[in-house]
């Protein structure tokens, strides 16, 4: 029983053996399904290469041994790719050789032929063998590389500015605050030809750097170029400001808020009273037809009432729209609500001409019961205002 037992184990470890020495002797060849290869299609973001502005649409397709950029063919040698050429990069994403895309790895005496058991074996140690590592080690490093930077025009589609300079790094502006800096700098070279490139903070590399000042001292800005970057500018400009008017107002709106809170709060407490109390006499059957001094003073009050409600109104809905957290459903309201000036002008103009009606007709037992209906129409719309502030707290 022992020996059988011995004998099995024997054959399993030598069976173990035999795959693994088989599994590392054979060598992986170099497989780029980590990345997509397919043609990257774009119209969006800005290109120059070595000084030169190209136009969209971009096409950048990748060859075997190449890069096409809109039909410029580019080896892995144009561009400083060093990053692309890092072991640890391409060696972990199975970018190499041996059985777990380790690539060549030097061994005692020279480059080991991935085989463990055999690593001072005559054929594995010749000069020929080591070249012939190298130079595959070399290509499947540079197609690695080729690679890595054909996905980096991927970002185009993000609006990002690219400049490509012989023998230096692919420099990569994604911050939209540099792209305008370096657009700006290059559309005034079409009226000043000669410019100081005033190169921002962010941009740190000392190779990145240089690749900005070059350009903007070599740059010749073309009639399409600047027609383009110029409408991106405006653009740029009017979002910024966009974003600014917003800032400034919901400053101004955290300003004022909590004590046009506390007015639209008490004119809510008077009006309700007022309401309650003056139902009674407006309402009365008995004195439908007959003109007070108390009933007059009630009119009065619950007009007084109504244009602090509307003024409350008129301001909560500029801070609102201005803020971006409303949207004015009013048809008419939705027309002018764009500008302030207008609408201010349309809401003074309405409240004062109804204020005005309600006042003179106020003897009139219909104009009374419809100041007390308006009057309980604006305090419920100010308590709505009240929870809508509440929400945004």
């Amino acid at each position: 029983m022992k020996s059988s037992r011995l004998i099995r184990t024997m054959l399993g470890t030598f069976a173990i053996t035999l795959i693994a020495q088989t599994g590392f002797a054979q060598r992986i060849p170099f497989s780029g399904n980590r990345f997509d290869t397919a043609p990257i299609l774009s119209e969006e973001g800005f290109l120059f290469v070595d000084g030169q502005y190209l136009a969209p649409p971009y096409k950048i397709e990748l060859n075997e041994d190449e890069i096409s950029i809109n039909g410029r063919a580019f080896t892995a040698d144009a561009f400083d790719l060093s990053s692309g050429h890092d072991r640890g990069n391409w060696n972990r994403s199975g970018a190499s050789f041996g059985r777990r895309g380790g690539g060549p790895r030097p061994a005692e005496g020279g480059w080991s032929s991935g085989n463990r058991g055999n690593r001072n074996s005559p054929g594995s140690t010749t000069p020929a063998n080591r070249q012939a590592d190298n130079e595959r080690a070399g290509s499947a490093a540079n197609a690695f590389a080729l690679r890595q930077f054909h996905q980096q025009f991927d970002l185009l589609h993000q609006g990002v500015l690219m400049i490509l300079r012989s023998g230096a790094k692919p420099m990569r502006l994604g911050s939209m605050d540099d792209s305008h800096t370096l657009l700006k700098q290059l559309v005034a070279l079409s009226e000043r030809p000669t410019s100081v490139a005033e190169i921002p903070y962010t941009v740190y590399g000392m190779e990145d750097r240089e690749t900005w000042r070059l350009l903007v001292e070599q740059f010749q800005p073309t009639a399409v170029f600047v027609e383009r970057a110029s409408q991106h500018i405006d653009e740029y400009t009017q979002a910024v400001n966009q974003i600014d008017a917003q800032v400034a107002s919901v400053q101004w709106n955290e300003s004022i808020s909590y004590p046009l809170t506390m007015v639209a709060l008490i004119l809510v407490v008077v009006g309700l009273g007022h309401l309650m109390a003056s139902a009674h006499t407006i309402f009365s059957v008995a004195i439908d037809r007959q003109e007070t001094s108390e009933l007059s003073k009630n009119v009065v009050w619950l007009l007084v009432i109504m244009a602090s409600m509307s003024m409350i109104d008129l301001v909560w809905t500029v801070m609102a729209h201005s803020a971006g957290s409303m949207r004015e459903l009013n048809p008419l309201g939705s027309k002018l609500i764009d500008d302030t000036s207008q609408l201010i002008a349309f809401k003074l103009i309405v409240t004062g001409v109804s204020i005005s009606l309600f006042f003179w007709l106020r003897r009139l037992p219909l104009t009374r019961k419809a100041t007390w209906w308006c009057c309980l129409t604006m305090t419920l719309l100010t308590v709505r205002w009240l929870s809508f502030h509440s929400m945004l707290v």
